[in-house]
């Protein structure tokens, strides 16, 4: 049966998972990239969907930190520390690139509104808020900019429509935009963003989630091997535990999941110091 993970992103929110990487005094836990990337991996170790569905929120959560001091940022920050979790709906099928966005935001009779349609929309059917990407008119043309809605806002709808190989319980589905209003202190144009770790922090959140899987997948094979008593007429042993062959098999499972969880953690380690390297609000070296 097809059950999405509500029950356990629910304990993640009441014990304020998503906000580990907030400083002590704003209601984190002060956690790094790289304490926070172990613990991805692990998370993605018990289940894989849930370490994935939270992508979008701390890819967001990363943004956050990176703004500079102010009330926009403060008030990021508290919501974040009370427990809300943001998804993400930036994709769409209108194009081959990042770039192709067909979603926009006009203004219409004073307002700005949103409109459009996102087709890969991980975790929002499970967050609070979701953070999206659409174009603008601009005097140069249409420039692409960002901006964070709440999930329950008047003409947003978030359909569980995903049928695709893996993912199956991501929330990875299409959220529609119809005539959403917009506080246009809220978007941010993206050329006036300066130079973050955001995509690096994206594709390292998913390298994690492979980790995970691979840590658990050496689990089931040596949990499997311990418990089997029947051998084959062949075997080396008289139990596949002692058998060189199969012990050879479960090695090589160990080493690639010991591999990928070190190289994983070294990286995360790098982007900590990448981080490091400039104040909030300033472009990274």
């Amino acid at each position: 049966d097809r059950e999405l993970a509500h029950d356990a992103v629910a304990l993640l929110r009441e014990a304020r998972f998503g906000a580990i990487r907030l400083p002590v005094a704003d209601g984190g836990r002060g956690a790094s990239l790289a304490q926070l990337v172990e613990l991805v991996v692990e998370l993605s170790a018990a289940d894989a969907n849930v370490g994935h569905l939270l992508r979008g929120h701390f890819g967001y959560v990363e943004l956050v930190l990176r703004r500079p001091p102010g009330p926009a940022r403060e008030e990021w920050i508290r919501r974040i520390a009370s427990g809300t979790i943001v998804g993400n709906a930036t994709s769409e099928q209108t194009g081959n690139t990042l770039a192709d966005i067909s979603t926009t935001l006009q203004e219409r009779d004073g307002r700005w509104l949103l409109d459009g349609t996102k087709y890969y929309s991980t975790g929002t059917l499970y967050s609070d808020w979701i953070y999206l990407a659409a174009g603008r008119e601009a005097a140069d043309g249409v420039e692409r900019v960002t901006l964070a809605i709440p999930t329950d806002a008047p003409g947003v709808t978030a359909v569980d429509d995903w049928d695709a190989f893996g993912q199956t319980l991501t929330a990875s589905g299409t959220t529609t935009f119809a005539g959403v209003e917009v506080d246009p202190a809220t978007v941010t144009a993206y050329r006036e963003a300066p130079l973050s770790h955001i995509q690096a922090f994206y594709q390292l959140h998913l390298v994690a989630v492979l980790a995970g899987i691979a840590q658990e997948v050496e689990r089931d094979a040596v949990g499997y091997v311990r418990t089997r008593t029947r051998t084959y007429i062949h075997a080396n042993a008289a139990l596949p535990q002692d058998d060189p062959q199969v012990l050879d098999v479960v090695g090589r499972i160990s080493t690639a999941a010991f591999t990928v969880r070190a190289a994983t953690l070294t990286a995360a380690a790098l982007l900590d110091e990448a981080v490091a390297t400039a104040p909030p609000g300033d472009a990274l070296d």
